[in-house]
């Protein structure tokens, strides 16, 4: 359907149109099986998004930019297609039929690396439902496929899926593409765990400002698991200037329980900024043997 018509049909919903109601739904109907399912997600799940996520489904020009809906339009479009009821029934029963347990349904899979462009950013997103390792791998490979519209969509869903993302990830950050090596640490960035640690370490010391701040949030979303392995870094004879930023960074914003806690690692992330190379050995490895670790 042509985006000026698809706009205005949303509009006419959002009026209380119900004959805009069942001719969006006679055409979802004559869709094929994947943008069925993506346009049923939509319209279940969508939430505020519902009205850009039709029209990324359902729009024949993808490329052009999707108008957001504002202010009182878009609640009401939202109450509206929440009325849906019918067809929300409707797709819960086919998504739910495709879906087993945690695995992705094929389908899904399949239009995400050979769909056009709306639908792959849509099942780019779907996927985040689906906490398994085959989802994992096929949104790891949508961040390869160099269109940025699917690989933003896919960072998203590996942030929400978590943990089950990180090993992945950790092996892309040493990747020779730069724009990989940005996206596996802005999903770490928010999901880092102990897993991640000496990866991001490393990656403190990457080439690119973007990515070693991003592993620099990675360390401080880890939280204590990021120390010993920080700190044992510190403590080598050489060290770079971006390595010493990147652990002022981490322990500035450590993710650690308590006031006390906090202030203490923020207090030795100043003292390490303010100190010189030379003396930072020495103050982590007494930290070290605060922690009852060697230095």
């Amino acid at each position: 359907m042509e985006r000026e018509k698809l706009a205005q049909l949303l509009d006419r919903m959002a009026n209380g149109d119900t004959e805009a109601h069942q001719t969006l739904l006679d055409y979802i109907m004559q869709q094929p099986e994947g943008i069925r399912l993506l346009a049923y997600e939509a319209l279940r799940d969508g939430g505020d998004d519902t009205y850009e996520q039709l029209m990324l489904t359902l729009a024949d020009d993808p490329n052009l930019v999707v108008r957001a809906a504002t202010g009182r339009q878009q609640e009401t479009e939202t109450e509206r297609l929440g009325e849906l009821h019918p067809i929300a029934q409707q797709a819960e029963r086919e998504w739910q039929a495709q879906a087993g347990g945690h695995q992705p349904p094929q389908l899904l899979l399949d239009t995400l690396r050979t769909g056009e462009r709306a639908a792959r950013v849509q099942a780019a997103r779907a996927l985040s439902q689906y906490a398994d390792p085959s989802t994992v791998t096929a949104l790891v490979a949508a961040l390869r496929g160099g269109e940025r519209h699917v690989a933003a969509a896919a960072v998203e869903s590996l942030q929400l899926l978590g943990e089950i993302a990180v090993p992945a990830l950790v092996a892309l950050l040493r990747d020779p593409d730069e724009q990989i090596r940005w996206s596996a640490t802005k999903v770490l960035s928010t999901t880092a765990n102990g897993h991640a640690v000496p990866g991001l370490v490393q990656t403190l010391e990457d080439q690119n400002y973007g990515v070693r701040w991003l592993a620099a949030e990675g360390l401080a979303h880890a939280g204590k698991a990021t120390l010993v392995p920080l700190l044992r870094r510190l403590t080598e004879e050489k060290t770079s200037a971006w390595l010493r930023q990147g652990a002022w960074h981490a322990l500035n914003k450590l993710n650690v329980h308590g006031d006390e806690e906090r202030r203490h690692y923020k207090q030795l992330a100043d003292t390490l900024k303010r100190s010189s190379s030379a003396a930072i050995p020495p103050l982590v490895r007494a930290e070290l043997r605060r922690l009852g670790e060697e230095a």
